[in-house]
């Protein structure tokens, strides 16, 4: 209907605002987040309420690639512990991405072997965390520990 969609309109460009407002330093992620979430509830739209278990975060990542290059790392180097949906490196070299497995299972894998060794990307070792880890870093210590 007309009603919901000018409610997606506006909701895109309230996202697109905070994202720019993060972007520039002018309002950490933690609170972007928030405000989000909340005009979504306020303007009736559906939002996620379960974290998906198939999707680890990798960070310190090289700066030095292209999105393209990155995304063919994290495959090259993920691809051992399951098959890969989707590969993301976060724009601008900002070193971090994400790999969304088909099966939470691969993730497990990933964990077990990052906890009993290390893992390499582009020969850098890497740090990795599930979404549900770092929810739990921010409930504990009261902000994100990525």
């Amino acid at each position: 209907t007309y009603r919901e969609h000018h409610r997606a309109e506006y909701f895109q460009e309230l996202l697109n605002k905070v994202v720019a407002f993060v972007r520039r330093g002018l309002i950490l992620s933690d609170d972007a987040t928030r405000t989000i979430h909340e005009c979504a509830t306020m303007l009736g739209l559906p939002i996620e309420t379960e974290l998906p278990d198939n999707v680890l975060l990798i960070t310190s990542l090289r700066k030095s690639n292209s999105l393209e290059d990155g995304r063919f790392y994290l495959r090259e180097t993920f691809n051992e512990f399951g098959q890969i949906e989707r590969a993301a490196l976060a724009p601008r070299n900002h070193g971090f991405g994400f790999v969304r497995f088909y099966s939470p299972k691969s993730v497990q894998r990933a964990m077990r072997a990052f906890r009993v060794t290390y893992v390499e990307v582009q020969d850098t070792a890497v740090m990795l965390k599930t979404l549900t880890t770092i929810i739990e870093d921010k409930e504990a210590h009261g902000h994100l520990k990525c």
